[in-house]
């Protein structure tokens, strides 16, 4: 039944109309509130609201609200405010109604949106502390941590965390709705972009209450841009048994770098829940990328183990596959790579083990063949036509095969001609092919038409630096990738090169050094080992191409530095 109608019947039990009330039998007649003359002017303003007088109409509604001081009324009149866009009107009608009914929840809780809405921040402090108080105590830790998502619709955050703080300030001691009062605190903070206010809120409210985790999920919040959050954390964590929060405490703990305690943490973690899938999941990544192969074939297999029979569980389940897989090959155990490859069963992890298989086809001569595993798998949209192209291309570029890649790169350029990848990829290839000219047209042209793609500035320089040639513009373009990508080792490796090119050798070795230290790539311990060669530190050169060829004895640039001339006294059997 419409608002309308509830109203008419209203009038008619008044007697005011037709002789219904009169036929019904006394018990169920239910006489309302309100009296005929306050009835009648919400029948004329609902009228008038229906019939698009919206100003007329809500004056009379909020005027019969307080003449009555009817609840529903006062909800009537903010609601047509609100539907017809009158922000002030709506907190007009808010404003009474809580007047009238200060200990109304209702009435505050509508105030206080309207409030924020409008970004009458300041005057919503009163408002919040009361809807706390009135609400009741099962549910206030959750009303408080709802606030900040409140509050974030505030153009001045400083000032809502501030009004916040002031407004929950009679529960910040309390063991109990204390720790939500300092989280929602610290998350308003956070939003204010005031990181160390919010991990103080954190702290305090950890303080209050260790067994809670509210606090520790916010620390784990900051600990992404702060610090001083990740440092705290690592003395809170050993007392945190939240599966959950460990399992975030350890992904943070990879994203971070800090790869040798993200270990710690997820073998505690499989320590307490050994039948826990996940933490196995991420304890062979870490391994992996701590050089422990033997370590993260044991987690993936576990992982296996604990995940059998669970098809939900089909795209992690071959991420461990595929890593299995690629340790496998790395070791040169190409039938158990095979065999982990076989399992493989999602569709988008198909093509990355159909190129797995294709390699150890490779290795064994049949590249023709391996080729063909790629070229046949179905694409059926332009996306996944390109993905397997570029998937070729890799295949090929592994066997050296630049011709058949450089022919493949040409066709898909023309298909796909507005793919940046592409025409890079086409000027590497162009490049070993001794193409010199198409390679540096389509490097320009990449420039010019993406002043961003760092990689062409990069590659051009490189390439003039490694051919002793225009080495200034070579520098300058190297200088302007970096600029682009500070963090970026390997262009760090080629403005290393191009000052070794330049003779200045003592730039070159510390450039280098710190390209190394980021990441142990073999091309840049060849460029490294070059730089300390020239100097007559051989004896740390020799070191440092050891350690290189023992990851990739096979790496071209790597084979190709220490069978130059300036090496002659060397054989590749002296390492």
């Amino acid at each position: 039944m419409t608002l309308f109608s509830r109203i008419l019947l209203g009038l008619l039990a008044f007697g005011l109309g037709l002789s219904w009330a009169q036929t019904q039998p006394p018990s169920k007649v239910s006489n309302s509130d309100l009296n005929a003359e306050w009835m009648f002017e919400i029948l004329v303003a609902e009228m008038q609201v229906s019939q698009g007088e919206v100003g007329a109409g809500f004056s009379l509604m909020l005027d019969a609200a307080r003449k009555s001081g009817d609840e529903g009324l006062y909800e009537r009149a903010v609601d047509i405010a609100l539907k017809s866009r009158a922000g002030d009107a709506a907190l007009q009608a808010a404003s009474a109604w809580r007047q009238a009914a200060p200990e109304s929840i209702g009435a505050n809780r509508k105030l206080l949106q309207i409030q924020v809405a409008l970004q009458r921040i300041q005057d919503a402090q009163p408002v919040l502390r009361q809807v706390v108080t009135l609400t009741p105590e099962v549910e206030r830790d959750a009303l408080i941590l709802g606030m900040p998502r409140l509050l974030a619709r505030s153009n001045d955050k400083a000032l809502a965390a501030k009004v916040l703080q002031n407004a929950l300030t009679p529960w910040l001691t309390e063991p109990r709705s204390g720790v939500a009062a300092w989280v929602a605190i610290g998350q308003m903070q956070l939003l204010a972009g005031s990181p160390s206010a919010a991990l103080k809120a954190a702290q305090q409210g950890h303080a209050l209450s260790q067994p809670r985790t509210e606090p520790v999920w916010l620390g784990l919040e900051l600990a992404a841009q702060s610090d001083d959050a990740l440092n705290w954390l690592q003395g809170v964590m050993p007392q945190v048994s939240d599966p959950d929060l460990l399992l975030s405490w350890s992904k943070l703990l990879i994203q971070k770098g800090k790869l040798d305690v993200a270990e710690q943490s997820l073998l505690d973690r499989t320590l307490t829940s050994p039948t826990d899938a996940t933490p196995w999941l991420l304890l062979g990544a870490v391994r992996l990328e701590l050089k422990n192969t033997a370590g993260a074939s044991e987690a993936w297999q576990r992982y296996l183990k604990e995940t059998q029979g669970q098809p939900k569980l089909a795209r992690q389940r071959d991420q461990a596959l595929l890593g299995l897989a690629q340790i496998s090959l790395d070791a040169k155990q190409d039938r158990l790579a095979i065999q982990w490859l076989q399992q493989v069963s999602e569709a988008d992890h198909l093509l990355r083990a159909r190129l797995m298989q294709a390699t150890v086809l490779g290795r064994q001569g049949e590249i023709e063949k391996g080729r063909a595993l790629i070229t046949g798998m179905r694409a059926s949209t332009q996306k996944q036509e390109l993905t397997r192209t570029m998937a070729e291309v890799q295949y090929l570029r592994q066997f050296k095969q630049w011709q058949a890649a450089y022919d493949v790169l040409s066709e898909a350029a023309e298909h796909f001609d507005d793919d940046e990848e592409v025409a890079y990829e086409l000027a590497l290839a162009s490049e070993k092919l001794g193409k010199l000219k198409e390679m540096e047209s389509i490097l320009q042209g990449l420039i010019e038409q993406n002043p961003k793609f760092y990689q062409a500035y990069n590659a051009l320089g490189f390439s003039w630096a490694d051919r002793s040639v225009r080495l200034d513009e070579a520098k300058t373009l190297i200088t302007q990738a970096l600029q682009m990508a500070p963090e970026d080792a390997y262009i760090t490796d080629s403005l290393g090169w191009v000052e070794f090119r330049l003779g200045h050798l003592n730039e070159a070795r510390a450039i280098l050094q710190n390209a190394y230290d980021s990441a142990h790539d073999v091309e840049i311990a060849a460029h490294l080992g070059e730089v300390l060669w020239a100097m007559n530190q051989r004896e740390e050169a020799l070191a440092i191409w050891r350690q290189a060829l023992q990851q990739n004895n096979e790496n071209e640039t790597l084979v190709d530095t220490l069978r130059r001339d300036s090496h002659e006294v060397l054989s590749l059997q002296d390492f």
